[in-house]
């Protein structure tokens, strides 16, 4: 039940981020000059950390069929969760992609650099806030060449991943840091 009502609270929040596109088949189908193959690309770097494997700062990118150049989707950017400590951007996305490509959105999955308390010199806070708003940064300035809307963007995450997410989106510092304001999250 509560994950029905995570699903279905996710929904209405993305639907206000909708451009309500429509032709003159109807309400909520796609324009026929909007249609084009979607992307997948993976592992995409948004950041170089010193001493950071690549993939911790790196991203994925899940575009809809709809995605053609004049006609860009909004964008769903998700935050993994695991306590700052564990995790990935391909963990437990396979039902999402579909989901929220399949209503016309692109969906990127985002790593954070991972604290591990064993390491002589761990990742600390508020690292993992920075990481999430480069890639934010990164994909403002990189969304068109995946067919997405940089001026439409919500920001989701689990566990962790939220937290980092409300941080990010409520405190300006993370996002000027990257030479972004809090609009850049805007759903406008």
């Amino acid at each position: 039940m509560r994950a029905r009502l995570l699903v279905v609270g996710l929904l209405l929040f993305v639907a206000a981020c909708s451009d309500g596109s429509t032709s003159k088949g109807g309400a909520g189908t796609t324009p026929p000059e909007c249609t084009a193959d979607g992307v997948d690309a993976t592992d995409i770097p948004y950041a170089t950390r010193p001493g950071t494997p690549a993939g911790l700062t790196s991203l994925d990118v899940y575009a809809p069929t709809r995605a053609a150049a004049k006609c860009r989707a909004p964008i769903v950017v998700w935050v993994h969760g695991g306590g700052w400590r564990t995790g990935d951007k391909s963990n437990n996305v396979g039902d999402k992609i579909p989901l929220f490509n399949e209503a016309g959105y692109m969906f990127v999955s985002v790593n954070y650099r991972l604290t591990d308390p064993a390491a002589p010199d761990p990742v600390v806070y508020p690292a993992h806030n920075e990481d999430v708003a480069a890639a934010l940064a990164w994909l403002v300035e990189h969304a068109d060449e995946y067919g997405g809307d940089p001026r439409r963007i919500a920001v989701l995450g689990h566990s962790a991943g939220a937290a980092i997410v409300a941080a990010v989106v409520t405190d300006e510092r993370y996002l000027q840091a990257e030479q972004l304001d809090l609009d850049a999250v805007a759903c406008a």
